[in-house]
C-alpha cells in the first residue's frame, strides 16, 4: 500500500470516499490483507468503520490508523490495534486452558512435518484412530481448527478466528481404522505481548474434536463429548 500522507487537520475532515478508495486499492496490490472490512463498492455506514486485517499486516494498520484516526476500529489478526485492551479472544485462550480434556479413545496425529509463516494460514491434516470397538463419529465444518499452545506451559497463545463454514460435515472413523481430517492452521496471536502473530520458533498445535458414538450404536445422546487432541508439535518460521 502507497504510503498515506496526513496534512495537518486533514484527519479530521477525511470520510468514507476517500476510506473506500484506499480499501479499492488494498485489494488490488495486497490481496488477502484485508480480512474483514465494509464493501468500498456501497455506500458508508456509521463510524467507526470496522476493519479486520491479516495477523502480518501491522504496517497498513499503522497507516490506516494514522490517517483516519477514530474513524476506523481496526484489528490485526485477534487482537486490536493500537494494542491496550483485553481481548475477549485471550479470555477464551485461558478457558480452554483449564478445560482441555484428552481421550484415551483415539490416536490422534499430524499428517507429516508441519512448518507455517508467522502470521499465515495452512491446511494440513490430522490422522485419527480408533481405539475403541464401535464406530466414532467426529462432527466438523469440513476441517477442524487448531489453536496453538505454547508447549512448555500448555497454555493457548493463537489461532485463527476466521469464520468457519456453517455447514456440518460428519468423519466417521469404524474399529481399529485411520482416517485423515483436513486441519485449518492459523497463526494470529491471542496474546499482545507475543505481537499481532505468534513468532517463528517451536510451538505444538491442539484440536477440539466433537466426538460422538456412530448412530448405529444408538448412543447419540449419551456418548456425545468434546475432546482436546494431545499437543503436536509444528514449526512457525
Amino acid at each position: 500500500m502507497a504510503e498515506i500522507a496526513v496534512e495537518g487537520d486533514h484527519q479530521g475532515m477525511v470520510g468514507w470516499q476517500e476510506l473506500r478508495g484506499d480499501l479499492v486499492q488494498l485489494e488490488r496490490e495486497r490481496p488477502g490483507v484485508l480480512a474483514r472490512y465494509p464493501d468500498p463498492r456501497a455506500a458508508g455506514n456509521s463510524k467507526p468503520y470496522a476493519i479486520t486485517l491479516a495477523a502480518d499486516a501491522g504496517d497498513v494498520a499503522a497507516d490506516l490508523h494514522a490517517k483516519y484516526g477514530r474513524k476506523v476500529a481496526l484489528r490485526v489478526g485477534a487482537l486490536p490495534y493500537p494494542p491496550g485492551r483485553v481481548e475477549d479472544r485471550a479470555r477464551r485462550a485461558r478457558q480452554l486452558d483449564t478445560g482441555r480434556t484428552e481421550s484415551t479413545d483415539l490416536r490422534v496425529e499430524l499428517d507429516g512435518v508441519l512448518s507455517v509463516r508467522s502470521g499465515a494460514d495452512a491446511s494440513h491434516g490430522l490422522l485419527i484412530s480408533n481405539l475403541t470397538q464401535a464406530p466414532l463419529t467426529i462432527h466438523t465444518s469440513g476441517y477442524l481448527s487448531a489453536e496453538v499452545v505454547d508447549p512448555s506451559t500448555g497454555a493457548v497463545v493463537g489461532g485463527s478466528t476466521k469464520p468457519s463454514h456453517a455447514v456440518l460435515v460428519p468423519f466417521t472413523v469404524e474399529p481399529g481404522d485411520t482416517i485423515r481430517v483436513p486441519l485449518f492452521v492459523g497463526t494470529e496471536s491471542f496474546q499482545p505481548h507475543l505481537g499481532y502473530a505468534v513468532p517463528p520458533g517451536q510451538w505444538a498445535l491442539i484440536a477440539s474434536l466433537d466426538l460422538r458414538s456412530d448412530e448405529r450404536a444408538g448412543l447419540r445422546t449419551s456418548n456425545h463429548r468434546t475432546i482436546s487432541s494431545p499437543m503436536l508439535p509444528f514449526t512457525i518460521t
